[in-house]
């Protein structure tokens, strides 16, 4: 399938940012030359077709799905960073660092939802 998807926006640069990856990263995946595309695409001024949202939906490890939204979902803020001393700057968490953390919010809300359906008091 080669025909352009309307995307919004947003939900491109929130994809691309909740796993931790920069336009750059993108465009090496693609094989595109620089970040050209991938920003036109952020920005709304091109649209890219429906196998290039799918091979989005992979690099970034979201449902297709979540390309057709009209906003980004709600997510919680990242957890404190307690890698390193106070006084030395760290690094950002890393793609593999971020999706763990995703992976464990989802298991954790699953947890949650079982837990009220048996009865169970919600303690987090």
């Amino acid at each position: 399938m080669n025909f352009s998807v309307s995307v919004e926006p947003k939900i491109l640069e929130w994809a691309r940012l909740s796993i931790g990856l920069s336009q750059k990263d993108v465009a090496g995946k693609f094989k595109f030359k620089d970040e050209t595309i991938i920003n036109a695409w952020e920005q709304g001024s091109k649209k890219p077709t429906f196998a290039q949202i799918e091979k989005l939906a992979s690099f970034y490890k979201r449902p297709l799905a979540a390309f057709l939204l009209s906003k980004p979902p709600h997510e919680l803020p990242l957890p404190k960073d307690f890698r390193t001393e106070l006084s030395i700057k760290h690094k950002p968490f890393s793609p593999g660092t971020l999706l763990a953390i995703r992976k464990a919010r989802k298991f954790q809300a699953s947890a949650i939802e079982l837990n009220s359906e048996l009865g169970k008091p919600v303690t987090r």
